[in-house]
């Protein structure tokens, strides 16, 4: 009688834990210096994703002992605040001793220039590495702070061992930027790159013939487990307030668990491991 094979399980990335880890490797180097780093976080209008991660945010360099200082420009605070005067706030920040880091949380209103602010942050200061001289030099391959996504979705492929040298990548974005830094860091590992629009007509095509897909549209359901190759790994970065009040991300996660071997849930997947990063960043500011 042939013995039953056992049913095939696909791992759940858990970016909380790796993000635990992290923050208590972070929280002595940071105590040791001889002043705490100071994050500021540039907040403009009430977009619940964007007010999730700020809130997070802060809650992160509470707990590594970096000073956090949150300037809102919302229903709570300056709800009629121009850019003008978010680009003065930004000037003084580059010039306050006391801030190591800052971030403008992205998206902005549209009413706002998200180039317009983040291109006036101090690219010394740019802890996102969202300034265009910093993402010019990463594309260059020259020395710069790494965007915390990046580092991110690093940490996270190692923790499952996944080597990148020979596979092939597809990566989804809407945002061109986004999908250019995220190929470089593909490619320098070896990697073979398709990049996709979430409406190209050969997307299906693309992740299907991936190992490793990254989702960054902000589309729940988008990713489902026919779009994949078996074994496949899928990084969500998406992240999406339903109408229920509770996030989801890019991935439909009851169809991908039937065809992958790994991906990053939503939430507790690539967020939490973002912020860890995020505080990282600003440690090897205060020690540059």
């Amino acid at each position: 009688m042939a013995v039953p094979s056992s049913p095939r399980r696909c791992h759940r990335i858990d970016g909380k834990a790796l993000a635990e880890e992290i923050l208590l490797a972070l929280k002595p180097k940071i105590a040791a210096l001889p002043n705490p780093p100071g994050l500021a976080a540039i907040l403009i209008g009430d977009d619940p994703a964007s007010t999730l991660y700020v809130r997070n945010k802060k809650r992160a360099c509470q707990r590594v002992g970096i000073t956090f200082h949150d300037y809102l420009a919302n229903d709570r605070c300056m709800p009629n605040a121009t850019q003008a005067q978010v680009l003065e706030a930004i000037a003084f920040l580059n010039h306050d001793p006391a801030i190591t880091g800052i971030i403008v949380q992205l998206p902005v209103p549209g009413d706002f220039s998200a180039d317009a602010l983040v291109s006036a942050v101090d690219p010394k200061k740019d802890v996102d590495g969202f300034h265009p001289q910093n993402i010019a030099k990463y594309l260059a391959g020259q020395p710069v702070i790494v965007s915390p996504l990046i580092a991110a979705i690093k940490q996270a492929l190692a923790a499952e061992n996944v080597v990148l040298n020979g596979r092939t990548v597809a990566i989804l974005a809407k945002d061109g930027v986004l999908r250019k830094t995220l190929g470089k860091f593909f490619v320098d590992a070896g990697a073979h790159v398709a990049a996709a629009a979430p409406r190209d007509s050969d997307l299906a095509q693309k992740t299907q013939a991936a190992d490793v897909v990254v989702s960054a549209v902000g589309k729940p359901g988008l990713i489902t487990g026919n779009l994949l190759k078996p074994d496949a790994v899928v990084i969500d970065v998406g992240i999406t307030r339903m109408p229920d009040g509770t996030f989801a991300g890019d991935v439909d996660a009851p169809s991908v668990e039937k065809v992958a071997s790994a991906f990053t849930p939503t939430p507790g997947g690539i967020g939490p491991l973002t912020v860890a990063m995020l505080l990282n960043n600003v440690y090897e500011l205060a020690t540059a």
